[in-house]
Formats: structure tokens, C-alpha cells, sequence
């Protein structure tokens, strides 16, 4: 029988003294100014040596320019690296980004028009796609600009980390104090599953949701004073994504890869996520085993490679569900307010995250947490998520219903009422679902999200072999009633309702949405296949080597 807690998934710690939390709080609260003090020194070196980071522009030529003139407006006026793009425009990188540069050409007669340009203001645009400094040695400006962000982005975690500290005492103070000693596997299992999704983000065209939804969106928005925009809806979900791919394009360029950067980081981490929660209930070796099932199979490969809403849904989901299960560990109410900001946060991706809320409450409901229900910290933390999604609820509340953007009516609209639906099935077993389905029901397989891998049914039948254990024998494993409330209320919630309509072309169905159980699939799988024994355990491996097998033919294929 599996053991909740474990070693520590991430370090082991040596005996010692219970750290001052005050001398935590410090220790973090000074690596994260020294990381911004870094960072500001590193980013004025760049801008002092290097100067801005070249931008991408467009320019349309007048009709009477030729060749010729063209190619000595373009070195008169720093234009590099120039492209035709449709009849007379073209694009540069501008290289000389000084106003009276961009004064200048703006005001050339041979300039008929430009885009990426504030032509009033004599500077680019804020969300002009950046381009890499133009010098031989790219790679030291480059350096320097990634390390001052990074630097940033350290400092806010280190501060973050403090904060956390001070309103859960002993929350990091250990894993501050530890002397670490790094999971040499895990480490290998997130290198390996890190090299394909940098090829396939790299290499990969971009699918529907890129060109037409992701993309497109992020263009929109601005941080400019002048030029404001952020957006709290996008056209069918709220706009959450959209920023992921607008930082994501700001820090890493505009190729491909630039705009899935940053949702290959956050799919690394939600694998180190859903990692850490099985090892804090069944083990390490349980915790290895989910982060491989998660990282490898065909569908998180694909969807953690490409710059569209489910990655930053499934992160913060998985923060959500980690923080939950620190609450359901340790019963520390911080846990609980913790959850309720991360689930908000998915809720700004995807709006059918509100369903772990009655998760979360059934969870509460057992036997050892009942007693949380006569605390105020229950209905604190529900009143900060209602808090955190409230300028979405206001949206909805003001749209009217001339508004182009799905609203709340629209989504409830794709129910059709009570009955049967197959789709969550597609998500395990998409080939075998798809041969079934004209065999019983006459009629083939409606598949609007054809473009998206799915997990082999080799992966289906371990996962929901797993589940299916672990609900049928809770003795099984300890612990298990969260995953089994998680998986089954989602998945019973899809399967039980038909598909209804389509308003503003939404698709009435997707077996997409119930991507999520897979979280507690994978632990519960990985805490199976870890403590197995005998022919069960035989059985058990062959099964999961032929299903990473299989993941590996198709991705290898692809």
C-alpha cells in the first residue's frame, strides 16, 4: 500500500535546527532585491552599449519607386534584412530607431505608408515584433538581455517566496535551510522531455488556434500609455492566454519559437508540478513515475509546444491542485487562499475550471476536513476566487447581446441537455473511439480539434486502468479520494450532457475540455506502478513501456 508524504520529492534534508522564520523571510526578501539590483545593472549595460533591441517594421513603397531608389532609401535610413511581402510592401528591421530617423522616413514622399510605426510620436510601436541586436557577437547583448530577465523573474519569486513565508509560517523556511540533493532522475526525465517540445515549437507550423485565436490577440494588446490596451475577454474565453503569447513574443522574438517559449516553460512546470504532488503523497519513485506518464504522452508533448490556451489553463490548474493537496497535507489555511488565487487564474484561461470548485468542496467534505467548514477561512478563500474572476463577472454581466465575444449565455448554450457524450472517451482512446463510433451509432466521429495530438490507447487504458483501481479499492492507496473526486466529477460532468449549439462559432463539443483529468490520472497511475508487486507489477511495466513506446513511434512519425 502506498504511504502518503514520502521523502522529500525534491531535496533531502538534513537534520537540523527549526530555521527563524524571520531570518527566512530576510534571506528571501534580500536574494530577491540583490536579483532586481542585477537585473538593473545588466539591462542599463545593454542599453548603454547596444542600444534598444531592433524592431521588425513594414513599409509600403509609392508606386513610382524602383529597385534602385528602393535600395538607397533602405541604406539611407538603416533598413536591413528586407522582404517582400505583398506588391509594394515590404519588411525591415530597423536598425536605426532614433526619432529623427523615423521622422525622416515618415516623411519621405517615396514612403507611401507604414505599419509598426507611431508616425506622430516618431518611435515604434510598443508591440513591434523585436528583432536580435545586429552585431557579430549577437549572442552578448542576447546574454545580457536574458539575464536581466531572468534576474527579474528570480527576484519575484524570491519576494513572492518571503511574502508566502510571513502569511504561512515554515512554508519554504526548510527548503531555504536544506542542503539540497537533486533527484538525478527526475532531472533526466525533464531534460528529455524538455529537447522534443524545443524541436517541435521550433519546427512545428502554427495549428488554428495560433494563426486565427493566440496570436493574433496578443497583437492587440499594449502596454503603452498613449496607446493602452488590455483586454480582459478574448473572442471566445477570457484574455489570459493572449498575454502569455504577448510576453512570450516580447522577450523571445516573433519566430515560432519566440511565441511558444514561454508555454514550453510552464508546460516543463506543470510537469514539475504534478511531480511534486505524488512524491509529497506516495514517494519519489511515484512522483517519477507521473511526471514521465504527464511529459511523454502525445497530447501534453503536443499542446505544451504551441502557443495556445490550454497551457497556461493546465499550469494554473496544476498550481491550484498543489496547493489544494498542501492544504489537504498540512491543514494550513494559507494553502486553501493559495488554491483559491491559482484557480482563479485558470478561470481567466478557460472558464470550465469553475468545476474544481465543488471539487475542492467535496474533498473538504471528508471525514478528517469537515471540521474546516465551522472556520471563516472556507469562505475567505471562496470570497477572494469571486474576487479574483469579479471584473470577468462584470464583463458578463454588462455585455449585451449585440456583443461579438462569447459571453457566459453563449458557452451554457453548447449543453444540450442530459444524456451521453463520447468525447471524454476521445481524450484516452481518440483512434479506437473513432473506429467504434460509425460501428454503434451509424455516424462518424466529429472531431473539431483534429489538429491536436492525442494520448495513444495504450497511455488510455493505463491511465483509466488506473483510476478505476484506486475508485474500486480506496484502500489501495491512501490518500486517493481527492484524485478519484477530481477525475470522476469532471469527467462525469462531460460525459453526462449532450452537445447543444454553436453560437458564434464555438464547437458544441470538444474532447478537450476534459484534459485536466489527466492530472489525477497520472499520480494515481504513478503511484500504482510504484508500488506494484509480483505479476501485477510484470503486467503493469509491459504496459506502460509499450504505451511510451507508442508515444514515441507517433511523435518520431510527426
Amino acid at each position: 500500500m502506498a504511504r502518503a508524504g514520502g521523502e522529500d520529492p525534491m531535496t533531502q534534508v538534513a537534520p537540523a535546527a527549526a530555521p527563524d522564520r524571520r531570518v527566512v523571510r530576510r534571506r528571501l526578501w534580500v536574494a530577491g532585491l540583490v536579483c532586481w539590483a542585477a537585473a538593473a545593472v545588466a539591462y542599463g549595460a545593454l542599453h548603454l552599449v547596444y542600444g534598444p533591441r531592433p524592431v521588425y517594421i513594414h513599409i509600403r513603397w509609392a508606386p513610382a519607386v524602383n529597385d534602385g531608389t528602393r535600395q538607397q532609401l533602405e541604406e539611407r535610413f538603416a533598413l536591413v534584412d528586407g522582404e517582400q511581402l505583398d506588391g509594394r510592401t515590404w519588411g525591415y528591421t530597423l536598425a536605426d530607431q532614433s526619432p529623427q530617423n523615423i521622422r525622416a522616413f515618415v516623411g519621405e514622399p517615396a514612403v507611401e505608408d507604414t505599419h509598426y510605426i507611431h508616425r506622430t510620436a516618431f518611435r515604434p510601436w510598443r508591440f513591434a515584433p523585436v528583432r536580435r541586436y545586429l552585431v557579430e557577437r549577437w549572442w552578448i547583448p542576447g546574454g545580457l538581455e536574458g539575464f536581466s530577465y531572468l534576474a527579474v523573474l528570480f527576484g519575484v519569486i524570491a519576494v513572492g517566496a518571503g511574502l508566502l513565508e510571513r502569511v504561512v509560517p515554515g512554508i519554504t523556511g526548510t527548503l531555504v535551510l536544506a542542503r539540497p540533493r537533486p533527484d538525478a532522475v527526475f532531472v533526466l526525465i525533464f531534460v528529455a522531455a524538455l529537447l522534443p517540445r524545443l524541436y517541435l515549437a521550433t519546427t512545428a507550423p502554427y495549428i488554428h488556434d495560433e494563426e486565427n485565436a493566440s496570436i493574433p490577440r496578443s497583437r492587440l494588446i499594449s502596454f503603452a500609455p498613449d496607446d493602452l490596451n488590455l483586454p480582459i475577454r478574448s473572442q471566445n474565453h477570457p484574455a489570459l492566454p493572449a498575454y502569455f503569447v504577448k510576453f512570450s513574443s516580447t522577450f523571445f522574438g516573433t519566430r515560432p519559437l519566440g511565441y511558444r517559449m514561454l508555454h514550453v516553460i510552464t508546460g516543463m512546470a506543470t510537469i514539475a508540478l504534478i511531480y511534486l504532488i505524488a512524491a509529497q503523497w506516495y514517494g519519489v519513485v511515484a512522483g517519477r513515475w507521473a511526471a514521465a506518464l504527464l511529459a511523454f504522452n502525445e497530447y501534453y508533448v503536443g499542446v505544451s509546444s504551441r502557443a495556445t490556451a490550454h497551457v497556461p489553463h493546465l499550469f494554473f490548474l496544476a498550481l491550484a491542485i498543489y496547493a489544494f493537496t498542501g492544504f489537504l497535507r498540512r491543514q494550513r489555511a494559507g494553502y486553501l487562499y493559495g488554491s483559491a488565487v491559482a484557480l482563479g487564474l485558470a478561470f481567466y484561461c478557460k472558464e470550465h475550471s469553475a468545476l474544481l470548485l465543488p471539487v475542492f468542496a467535496l474533498a473538504v467534505l471528508q471525514r478528517p476536513y469537515r471540521h474546516w467548514f465551522r472556520s471563516v477561512h472556507v469562505y475567505l478563500a471562496s470570497a477572494l476566487l469571486l474576487l479574483v474572476i469579479a471584473p470577468d463577472l462584470l464583463w458578463n454581466a454588462t455585455a449585451g447581446e449585440e456583443t461579438r465575444q462569447a459571453t457566459y449565455g453563449d458557452h451554457l448554450q453548447r449543453i444540450g441537455g442530459l444524456g451521453f457524450s463520447p468525447y471524454p472517451l476521445v481524450f484516452y482512446a481518440r483512434s479506437v473511439v473513432r473506429w467504434l463510433h460509425p460501428i454503434v451509432t451509424g455516424r462518424p466521429l466529429v472531431d473539431a480539434t483534429a489538429e491536436y495530438f492525442s494520448m495513444n490507447p495504450v497511455f488510455g487504458v493505463l491511465l483509466l486502468g488506473a483510476v478505476l483501481a484506486a475508485t474500486a479499492r480506496r484502500r489501495l492507496l491512501e490518500n486517493s479520494g481527492f484524485l478519484v473526486i477530481l477525475f470522476w466529477v469532471v469527467w462525469g460532468f462531460f460525459t453526462a450532457i449532450r452537445p447543444g449549439g454553436s453560437p458564434k462559432d464555438l464547437d458544441p463539443v470538444s474532447w478537450i475540455w476534459v484534459d485536466v483529468t489527466m492530472f489525477p490520472a497520472v499520480i494515481l497511475a504513478g503511484a500504482l506502478l510504484a508500488t506494484a508487486a509480483g505479476r501485477v507489477r510484470f503486467v503493469a511495466l509491459a504496459v506502460a513501456a509499450a504505451a511510451f513506446l507508442y508515444a514515441s513511434v507517433v511523435l518520431l512519425g510527426t
